[in-house]
């Protein structure tokens, strides 16, 4: 039987926190809990983190979440951003434009909006057992490409 859920990744570490006695901060969906933990979830340096996390997402793609219609307030990026009181970013888009990709049948693909987190490769593996997404390149040229056959990334 296969788990509703999906196991610790810490990819994209919007969830960092401040463990007392850790030297840096940690992502919280995947350190193990201990006795008599101390953890912190929104103090300035956790903060500070999370925005610098935010603007390198929005630097990499064409997140304009201000402007953008499709979410209708459902959008984790969005909330995020509003969550931390980020209404502009610090550094300039640095993005190639990429072509959406309309011709499967049950999505669209569009590489512009992908923020890397790898939540769809995971889940179409981990929870549905079918490896058909994966991941060409690395870093900010990373790209989504479904009826991937070679190994889930």
């Amino acid at each position: 039987m296969r788990s509703s859920c999906l196991t610790p990744y810490g990819g994209c570490r919007l969830c960092l926190v401040e463990v007392e006695g850790a030297r840096t901060l940690q992502p919280s969906c995947t350190l193990p809990v201990s006795n008599n933990m101390v953890v912190r979830t929104d103090t300035p340096r956790i903060k500070e983190a999370r925005k610098f996390v935010l603007t390198l997402i929005f630097s990499e793609r064409n997140h304009f979440c201000m402007y953008c219609q499709v979410s209708g307030g459902d959008c984790e990026l969005q909330n995020s951003a509003y969550r931390e009181g980020m209404t502009h970013w610090p550094l300039s888009p640095n993005y190639q434009p990429f072509q959406v990709d309309a011709s499967h049948p049950y999505f669209v693909l569009d590489q512009n909006r992908c923020i890397l987190c790898r939540r769809c490769v995971r889940a179409c593996g981990e929870l549905v057992g079918i490896f058909t997404l994966g991941f060409e390149e690395r870093g900010a040229n990373s790209l989504l490409v479904a009826d991937f056959w070679g190994t889930a990334g």
